[in-house]
């Protein structure tokens, strides 16, 4: 997620200390321990009440905000250097390749255990899986955003931001189909779902999801100066109050998925808004918060599939089962010490090939 991912074209432009962005760097973060949380079912089984208020309402501003940060200082990128969206993309991708390239072994047998699936397919589910939701389920942000960003860009240069932003209303409010599914009674349009998601799993995807937050990015970077004398503190608050009664809404809702809330695009912008002008009362390492955010990222799906055997091995799968706050507090340190570990490679490593890699990593 790249709060996640920032190029070392991104790091050239922006500042690693500015405090107009500290708050930021803290958001983002906080979102990636949001995303370990909800991979690790903090709240279950203590409470699905209170897992549904965390993963399925909380934690959903995650993504979104990644979303944004990204688009907000790609644009910013772009507008200061020559052929950096083309640089930024190319990095994005290499990573991308890399981490799924890691990744593959626990894809396919994740599409083993799930799916009966004829070992002569493999190599078309690994297409799709590549260029749609990742070799491993957490992967899917990269091709997303990559997706959203060459639709927003490529419909700028052919017209304006109210024409960008209608359709990136339309394909959300598309994508929303499946958090809503449990309040449409007409059956031909149920249909349509149904045979979508049959084909395509999900509609969390750079065109349906991404759109409307990396439009955000862009337009909070190219209007900054007016966007920041809107009354942003109360609209937060207006946004928390409607996403409130949203979740609220839809609790017992029969639901597909529950990706989208309608009221994560105001949510999300007047958060960006809010964070970017309040700046923080005391200091913290925006570089180290952004490796964090980055490799906890990527990291943490591996003791996701490594920790329950291990603790199956060892006698405690009841207490793992049990316990959230220990799923999630375990899946943490094993993810930070990795990200240490990473971390101190790519300043002392001295071969020329590691190197190589661990820069896009």
């Amino acid at each position: 997620m790249t709060a996640i991912v920032i190029s070392k074209a991104q790091k050239d432009t922006i500042p690693i200390t500015q405090g107009a962005y500290q708050s930021i760097d803290l958001m983002k973060y906080l979102a990636a321990l949001m995303v370990i949380g909800v991979h690790t079912k903090l709240f279950m089984p203590f409470s699905d009440t209170l897992n549904f208020a965390f993963a399925n309402v909380l934690a959903r501003i995650a993504v979104p905000f990644f979303l944004i940060t990204s688009a907000y200082f790609l644009k910013r990128g772009t507008d200061h250097k020559i052929n950096y969206l083309r640089t930024y993309l190319l990095t994005l991708l290499k990573g991308y390749l890399l981490w799924s390239t890691l990744y593959l072994p626990i894809g396919l047998n994740w599409i083993s255990d799930h799916y009966d699936l004829p070992f002569y397919l493999y190599p078309i589910a690994l297409v799709v899986g590549l260029f749609y939701v990742g070799t491993y389920y957490h992967l899917w942000y990269i091709p997303a955003l990559i997706i959203a960003v060459l639709t927003v860009n490529w419909v700028l240069k052919k017209t304006n931001y109210p024409t960008l932003f209608g359709l990136a209303l339309l394909l959300y409010g598309l994508g929303s189909l499946e958090t809503y599914y449990g309040v449409i009674k007409n059956p031909t349009l149920l249909a349509i779902i149904d045979h979508y998601m049959a084909t395509f799993i999900t509609t969390r995807n750079g065109l349906f999801y991404g759109v409307i937050f990396v439009a955000i990015g862009f337009f909070l970077w190219d209007y900054q100066d007016k966007l920041k004398e809107l009354p942003y503190t109360k609209g937060l608050i207006l946004s928390i109050a409607l996403i409130t009664v949203e979740a609220c809404y839809i609790f017992d809702k029969t639901r597909l998925d529950m990706n989208f809330l309608l009221s994560l695009v105001p949510l999300s912008f007047f958060l960006f808004i809010f964070l970017k002008e309040k700046l923080l009362p005391f200091k913290i390492n925006s570089c180290r918060l952004r490796d964090y955010s980055k490799h906890y990222y990527f990291i943490h799906a591996f003791f996701l599939v490594l920790l329950p055997p291990l603790a199956k091995i060892i006698g405690l799968n009841g207490l793992w089962n049990s316990q959230g706050l220990l799923r999630f507090a375990l899946t943490l340190f094993a993810t930070h010490l990795s990200c240490l570990l990473l971390i101190y490679l790519k300043q002392q490593s001295t071969l020329p090939k590691l190197n190589s890699l661990l820069k896009y990593m």
